[in-house]
């Protein structure tokens, strides 16, 4: 954006904050029509590990990198619960932590995380052992694990683990137990306090211990308090470290320094670790004995709790990772906080005084190669350039023609079938309906078709009501035990006009709570912010034409926003921002179900949705706090599909063995070239365009997808009736708009129908209209963000204030080039064109004024804009 668009960006913003707030709901769900249920114990957290020190009736987390290892089921439950905050994977046990430390193995399909037999992991448990763990607290970057014996009167805590997304060390806190520290692996070298000594079963006292592997070729630190007398002893490829006071009080700390020592074959197996660099590989020459020494300079705190802030500014977004800090030794211990940042951080972060990116050591794991980062401040400041995120793109005139032929001869009077319009359907693809009809409407109003934009609206409102007033059929109820909005499910019966629901969601007849993948395993909380992100999305569309409904609405809207994106922190019924993983950078679609390959997200373009709708609602209503929110997740979560999707040729994401330039699913330790409809390009593809809005534009890095676009059609072209019978034909041709809009019209219009009925899994939240629209709008994206509406009183005053604001500023700050400024009261906007510019930025704007001033134009002229500036050209 520039300087000029920040002028009025600025005066926009600051009138806001004079004449409105940012009203964020806290309501009680039951007050608003939703019924709150307790789940069986089967979806409770998995018994007894819960034992919050603190928040005991706030809601929890169900989608966190840390939940895995209190879901209630599992994929596997043969498998133990292990979490991956990187760069190690944890496995929670009742009698020890294991940390493991896993090397990343590719093949053309898939890239996975790897732990194996040589690279046993470190063990971490006490003379006697405890019984049981729990957790004691969570926030979005941190969590704290305790380790306990049951007695008769009492539960006594014997060990701890802080751990933290990013950290390289292992927290642990003993309480009057012994430690014992094993790996299974033979011992190379044994340090105390930087001198070589035996590890016989001497008892030694230092600091800093430092144990160099064989088997693995690793080499590990350990510091424990002052002085402790320490125990090493290293037989039958066992190593253990441990302390005999079994009195023992105090903090314990391990990080691995080394993944390569010495790159000597292993005496185990006689190969190299998996761990070791190839010769001249990318990160092969990093300074790890630089790396060691911040090792120990960032020794004395841990983190102990997190926060995550979110701003926005005249030209970028901001998010600000925040940790709040303990000492390990000395509870007035300083010190700088040494994280490990994934690829994604380095190119977001600014460069402050307080910031050292240190270019030594560093880990590889599935986002790529990490970089150690110290920070004084225990802050990292993350920002992104903000992009426009229109309502709906620009067409080409010559196309609108045929646009509104397809709206008003077929796509006007879309509705849904009778079951869908009684609530007898799964909320994802009620929301798929009902979104497709919201941009239906959009375009309604863009092409003059009003009858048809206030009939949509209408409909909207109806089946809007039936998720947001639950009464019948599929309800959606609040879930007491974790907070949230699930829905009961449906177990549909008949067909057509004599269809019903089989269960009574009265009688708590509820399928989807008992069955993980029933309405796609929404009552376990997987992928909310795909199901509800819809339904957002549409509220915003109607919010946008009619205010009384949104004003009425409003509580019951915010309630779905509170599930998938609250930003309150505070609220005792929503965790804050769900889904969203802001270490990683996207969102989570797996809950509470726990996977071996832990966490995942499919599409990323659905969770992009999600943020849209946020985005609009918020720009609809006038809530500067949601639209900054969405605004933030959407363009945050775009940089890392570009990141980790969009594999890119000089990506060192994943290791070179993976054929693909596209990642299908994403997980915690497993990335796939799959999607779940198949394996076929066609829906790997597919999933990361769907649906087709105007944020794909931003979603979309337009020289990855030169790359990838001929792999893409050559296998919708093979197998063509599939492709076109799922409904993934449409998203491919969207795809082509972006780099050949002619061919891609053609394409579109050849289309039958039946790629967008409502039975297609893939088509049916599209429409042809919708993506005639979207080819249209292409490779010509030139828009006005939507921004924040306002009463009529605040548009005149506002119109004054920018116009006499902006000229006096420009005038003193002396443009070189002259400016046409309009000035519009329907949606409070403002579009700049400079004189070199053909097209002028506004969209959807009845009542303009534009105005030239600047050096050569003193002020010249003022007169209302054409109805044909509505597509953004001007005479």
């Amino acid at each position: 954006m520039g300087r000029p668009h920040g002028l009025i960006y600025l005066c926009f913003l600051a009138l806001f904050d004079l004449v409105t707030g940012s009203y964020m709901s806290t309501r009680v769900p039951q007050e608003l029509g939703f019924r709150h249920v307790q789940r069986a114990v089967d979806a409770q957290p998995k018994s007894g590990v819960l034992c919050l020190i603190d928040n005991h009736d706030r809601a929890l987390d169900t989608n966190r990198w840390w939940v895995p290892a209190i879901a209630p089921k599992s994929a596997d439950e043969a498998q133990p619960r292990q979490i991956t905050p990187l760069p190690y994977m944890l496995t929670m046990q009742n009698f020890e932590l294991r940390v493991s430390y896993p090397w990343v193995k590719a093949s053309a399909d898939d890239v996975r995380t790897i732990i194996e037999p040589r690279n046993n992991d470190w063990v971490f448990t006490t003379q006697s052992p405890p019984s049981a763990f729990c957790l004691q607290r969570g926030d979005q970057l941190t969590a704290s694990f305790a380790w306990y014996t049951p007695t008769a009167n009492s539960t006594a805590t014997v060990m701890k683990g802080h751990f933290a997304q990013g950290t390289p060390y292992i927290t642990t806190e003993f309480t009057a137990a012994a430690p014992v520290i094993s790996t299974r692996q033979t011992l190379r070298k044994f340090f105390v306090d930087g001198k070589p000594v035996d590890c016989k079963g001497e008892s030694r006292s230092g600091k800093e211990y430092i144990v160099q592997l064989a088997d693995s070729d690793t080499e590990w630190m350990l510091w424990f308090p002052e002085d402790t007398a320490v125990v090493c002893n290293s037989e039958s490829a066992l190593t253990t470290l441990r302390v005999m006071d079994t009195s023992f009080t105090g903090v314990v700390r391990l990080a691995l320094s080394n993944n390569c020592t010495t790159a000597d074959r292993s005496p185990t197996t006689g190969e190299v670790s998996w761990h070791c660099e190839k010769s001249g590989g990318a990160h092969s020459s990093r300074d790890q004995l630089h790396y060691k020494e911040a090792l120990r300079k960032g020794r004395e705190v841990y983190p102990d709790a997190a926060d995550v802030q979110l701003s926005r500014t005249l030209e970028k977004v901001s998010y600000s990772l925040q940790w709040k800090t303990a000492g390990c030794w000395s509870a007035a211990a300083t010190g700088p906080l040494l994280m490990i940042a994934l690829p994604h951080h380095i190119k977001q972060m600014e460069q402050t005084p307080n910031i050292a990116i240190l270019h030594a050591g560093g880990h590889r794991n599935l986002a790529g190669y990490t970089t150690p980062v110290m920070t004084s401040n225990n802050h990292w400041d993350m920002s992104i350039e903000i992009q426009p995120i229109p309502w709906l793109g620009i067409p080409d005139l010559t196309k609108v023609p045929q646009i509104r032929e397809a709206l008003v001869d077929n796509d006007g009077s879309f509705d849904l079938a009778p079951d869908a319009a009684n609530g007898m359907i799964d909320p994802y693809n009620a929301g798929k309906l009902l979104a497709r009809m919201a941009r239906l409407a959009l375009i309604a109003d863009s092409t003059g078709e009003k009858k048809i934009l206030e009939s949509l609206l209408t409909r909207l409102q109806k089946y809007l009501a039936l998720w947001l007033h639950p009464e019948k059929n599929n309800v959606l109820m609040y879930d007491a035990t974790w907070g949230g909005v699930i829905s009961c499910g449906c177990r549909y019966e008949g067909f057509g006009s004599t269809a019903y629901c089989a269960n009574n969601a009265t009688r708590l007849e509820c399928p989807a709570f008992s069955d993980v993948g029933f309405d796609f395993g929404n009552a376990w909380y997987n992928d909310h912010h795909f199901h509800y992100g819809y339904l957002i999305y549409a509220a915003a569309v109607v919010a946008k034409y009619r205010t009384a409904w949104a004003a009425k609405n409003d509580d019951h809207i915010q309630l779905l926003i509170r599930d998938i994106a609250n930003p309150n922190s505070n609220d005792p019924h929503f965790p804050q921002h769900r889904l969203f993983d802001w270490y990683r950078g996207h969102s989570w679609a797996s809950g509470i179900v726990a996977s071996p390959n832990g966490l995942n997200q499919e599409s990323g373009t659905e969770a992009l949705n999600a943020h849209y709708g946020l985005y609009l609602y918020g720009v609809a209503t006038g809530n500067e706090l949601l639209a900054m929110t969405g605004q933030t997740m959407l363009l945050t979560e775009a940089k890392s599909l570009q990141s980790y999707w969009q594999v890119h040729p000089d990506s060192n994401a994943y290791p070179p063995e993976y054929q693909h330039d596209i990642a299908g699913i994403v997980w915690d330790r497993l990335v796939e070239h799959h999607s779940f409809f198949g394996k076929q390009p066609f829906f790997v593809y597919g999933i990361q365009l769907i649906p087709i809005t105007p944020v794909v534009h931003i979603a979309i890095d337009l020289h990855w997808l030169r790359k990838g676009f001929p792999t893409w059609q050559k296998s919708c072209s093979q197998d063509r009736s599939l492709c076109e019978e799922s409904g993934f034909v449409s998203f491919m041709i969207a795809a082509q708009a972006l780099l050949n809009k002619e061919a891609a019209w053609k394409a579109a219009l050849e289309l039958d129908q039946s790629v967008f009925a409502a039975s297609c899994a893939g088509g049916n939240g599209n429409s042809l209209t919708n993506l005639l629209h979207f080819v249209a709008s292409s490779q010509s994206i030139t828009v006005v963000p939507a921004e924040i509406r306002y009463s009529w009183p605040i548009v005149l005053m506002g119109w004054l204030v920018l116009c006499v604001i902006a000229v006096l500023m420009l005038f003193f700050a002396g443009y070189g080039s002259a400016i046409r400024m309009v000035c519009c009261n329907w949606d409070s906007q403002a579009a700049w064109l400079s004189e070199e510019e053909d097209e002028i930025e506004v969209n959807d704007m009845p009542i303009c004024t534009e105005l030239s001033f600047g050096p050569g134009h003193e002020f010249e002229s003022a007169h209302t804009l054409s109805a044909a500036t509505k597509y953004g050209t001007t005479s």
